[in-house]
């Protein structure tokens, strides 16, 4: 029961983050869940989650959604890479996973961070659609992977002109869209039988608190302050993953 409490706050803290930005739902709670739960059993339990929030989201902001953005550029290549993390997971067995998240974490919000500090040094010139295309084909790898593609799909449309909203409510598509791809999959290879979705439904619970707490920041805190104090944790859980 004290594993069941401390992932429910883990569970409002990521979905609070993800309602809140559209991002780092999955960072947050892969990085902070792996303290507590093995990584490999947590990724499944995080997509069911992850997809059931971002229905909701989805529904609720569609209008607001970049579709075009959507599927010409984001999906198909997120896709390809879903598909080449799902072919590589089963070769990764035996390499130290939560380390290599723990990297990935730190690289990402470490450099983000650096760049809400000094903004001079964020540069402004759009992607070229082959170089985004790359970086949103590694994100549906570590999606396959991990649950948390979210630092490369990010970082490919960082430079992209989006409207606060257009920027949420495209992220949570592509979310909820790949993480019903995920599910299935999960079902397919056995890595969601029913005991997963047994101690999923014990978390079932933190996600309206998470969405309701994610709502109501996102029309009264600042976008900056916020994404400095989650990233801020990021690099420190990202840095004891590693150590």
């Amino acid at each position: 029961m004290e594993l069941i409490l401390i992932l429910n706050a883990v569970v409002i803290l990521a979905c609070a983050a993800e309602t809140f930005s559209g991002f780092a739902g999955a960072m947050t709670a892969i990085t902070l869940g792996a303290h507590f739960y093995p990584i490999e059993r947590l990724v499944p339990v995080w997509v069911v989650l992850n997809f059931l929030m971002n229905a909701y989201i989805v529904l609720r902001h569609a209008g607001h959604a970049d579709w075009g953005l959507l599927f010409k550029q984001v999906l198909p290549f997120m896709c390809a890479g879903l598909l080449v993390g799902l072919w590589l997971y089963p070769h990764l067995a035996g390499l130290p996973l939560k380390k290599m998240l723990g990297g990935l974490i730190v690289i990402f919000a470490g450099s983000q961070l650096v760049l809400l500090l000094r903004p001079g040094l964020n540069p402004r010139r759009p992607f070229s659609r082959a170089t985004a295309g790359l970086w949103q084909f590694l994100a549906g790898v570590c999606q396959a992977i991990y649950a948390t593609g979210g630092p490369f799909l990010v970082y490919s449309l960082s430079r992209q002109p989006l409207a606060k909203a257009t920027f949420r409510a495209t992220l949570c598509t592509v979310w909820g869209s790949l993480n019903g791809v995920l599910i299935a999959a999960f079902i397919y290879n056995g890595r969601l039988d029913l005991p997963a979705l047994k101690f999923t439904a014990w978390l079932v619970p933190a996600l309206p608190l998470g969405i309701m707490a994610g709502e109501w920041m996102h029309g009264r805190i600042s976008e900056e302050q916020f994404r400095k104090a989650i990233l801020i944790m990021l690099v420190i859980v990202g840095a004891t993953l590693i150590f």
